[in-house]
């Protein structure tokens, strides 16, 4: 085993200096490089990238292929020369982590310990016990990191609905390129259920659009000429013609979503302290594990050793944490740090920045004001009908208390809607104008200050 592993090692060290045939042809030297097409250089690192992230995998596949092989080599010992080499195989990371405790690290740590005892293991003849327990490493790293991914999947999800291509405006003529062609004061075209895909600037055009996913308002936000908007929101409708100021990895979802990536890298106070007291435990047991050797032998020892809870801190504390995070950004909660929610128990009172966090997600009617000429129940009626085919939130809201209210309405076939303002029909020799304070102020329709102070949603005339 000493063997196989420095000849690796050895190996490694060669490559590093020796770069294979292949890699040479695809780079005669170092400067032209440089000047390859960017798909090459892309797709090696690609490559090399899933090659990285698939080894845990194979490690893991080949320790349990040896575990199998073991087992049948009592039946078909011909099998335990091919058992051994896998077990190998496998064991060369497990051997790297105890190299780099010993020679960089300079102590004796849970890796080490471990080592001895599948040593002592493999001493007494116990193959298949040993390859059992190399595979069960495996698999709880495997376990970890899938955990991990997991919950990077979930926070990543939130912020990665952009589009591949996006339209911009170029002397007029609208032009569909890669989102990773744009650059700073481009003008981008976005129309209704299209995800805004860089932070910039109205310039052009009205839209309601839903911010919901960056600041946690349920109620879409008003965007016209001169305010800013941001990556990762939804127009809902109208459209607009944005200057763009940030893009790609600068985007404050950009930004966001590195914060929340790292969260899942942090390593809770428990954890931490269960490590501690792991490695200040791990060379009294060594102690204690010789003394083991002398008066109970081997097999004793060995049990004594795997008595250690190192390896059950690394697994399940991450586990632990990495799980919580994920549930959490199910319920649209994201933890920027994934150490507070050890310290959740001792929290007794919650701040709130902003009252938008705390409405509701969709609104609701809860009370119509009438006038001497009409009714609750007729106001209702005109604002509904006028609505009916309306997407806005608050359209359907009115709609919605007309159907509670069971009240039928008339079908329209012409409306007009501006955008951030109102809609305007006609019911048979009434017209009927549903929108903001400033859309009928707009139409020359005079307000009450009674109304006014009411500051409702939509009005009616």
């Amino acid at each position: 085993m000493a063997a196989t592993y420095v000849g690796v090692r050895l190996y490694e060290k060669y490559q590093e200096f020796n770069p294979s045939q292949t890699e040479k042809d695809a780079f005669p030297d170092a400067d032209n490089s440089r000047n390859l097409p960017v798909a090459l250089n892309t797709t090696t690192t690609c490559d090399q990238e899933g090659n990285r992230k698939n080894l845990p995998q194979n490690f893991s596949r080949v320790s349990l292929a040896s575990v199998g092989l073991f087992a049948i080599s009592k039946v078909f010992p011909m099998a335990g020369p091919f058992a051994f080499l896998a077990y190998l195989y496998a064991v060369i990371p497990y051997l790297k982590d105890v190299e780099k405790s010993l020679l960089k690290d300079r102590k004796v740590n849970v890796d080490v310990l471990f080592f001895i005892g599948d040593v002592l293991t493999l001493a007494i003849g116990n193959y298949f016990t040993a390859a059992l327990g190399l595979w069960m490493m495996h698999s709880g790293k495997i376990k970890v990191r899938q955990a991990k991914e997991a919950s990077e999947r979930e926070l990543t999800d939130i912020f990665e609905k952009l589009p591949n291509k996006v339209w911009i405006l170029v002397d007029g003529i609208e032009l569909e390129v890669p989102l990773d062609q744009i650059r700073d004061n481009d003008i981008v075209l976005v129309n209704a259920s299209g995800v805004i895909p860089v932070d910039g600037k109205v310039v052009s055009g009205m839209a309601s659009v839903d911010q919901k996913a960056l600041t946690g308002e349920s109620q879409p936000a008003e965007k016209g000429v001169g305010n800013t908007v941001l990556a990762n929101t939804m127009v809902i409708t109208g459209n607009l013609q944005i200057q763009v100021e940030k893009s790609g990895r600068d985007t404050t979802a950009s930004q966001i979503n590195k914060i929340l990536l790292n969260s899942a890298s942090f390593k809770s106070g428990v954890q931490l302290k269960g490590e501690e007291w792991a490695d200040m435990a791990t060379l009294p047991m060594l102690g204690m594990a010789g003394l083991c050797f002398s008066f109970l032998g081997p097999v004793s020892t060995v049990v004594f050793i795997n008595s250690h809870i190192g390896n059950r801190i690394r697994v399940l504390a991450p586990m632990g944490t990495l799980n919580h995070i994920a549930a959490a950004s199910r319920k649209g909660i994201l933890v920027k740090d994934g150490r507070v929610l050890e310290n959740l128990h001792r929290v007794d009172t919650v701040l709130f920045d902003k009252t938008g966090t705390l409405t509701m997600e969709k609104p609701k009617v809860v009370k119509v004001i009438g006038t001497k000429k009409y009714a609750d129940d007729k106001i209702l009626f005109y604002a509904a009908t006028a609505e009916q085919k309306q997407s806005h939130p608050i359209a359907q809201a009115i709609v919605e208390k007309a159907e509670e209210s069971q009240i039928p309405l008339e079908k329209i076939h012409h409306s007009k809607y501006k955008i951030g303002y109102g809609t305007t029909v006609t019911l048979k020799d009434v017209v009927v104008r549903v929108g903001s304070l400033r859309f009928l102020e707009s139409e020359g329709i005079p307000i009450p200050d009674s109304i006014k102070t009411v500051q409702a949603d939509s009005h009616l005339h």
